[in-house]
């Protein structure tokens, strides 16, 4: 059994600390990366963001997480 950096609980707490700031950005498929692969792929469009920036989630996440002093 594999062990993650981040476990479910993580991820879930880190979505609520983001989430009326983040937007919600559409998941896209590409036939020709999915060729390329041999299976699916699917690509989060974190571009779209407000800031165009795909490190806003991770961002706004770790300054939230930050304690208040």
């Amino acid at each position: 059994m594999q062990t993650y950096a981040a476990t479910l609980a993580d991820v879930l707490a880190a979505a609520d600390r983001v989430r009326d700031l983040a937007h919600r950005t559409p998941v896209v498929t590409c036939a020709t990366l999915d060729r390329l692969a041999g299976r699916r792929v699917y690509l989060k469009c974190e571009n779209l963001q407000k800031t165009g920036s795909f490190k806003y989630r991770g961002a706004t996440n770790a300054v939230r997480h930050l304690p208040d002093d």
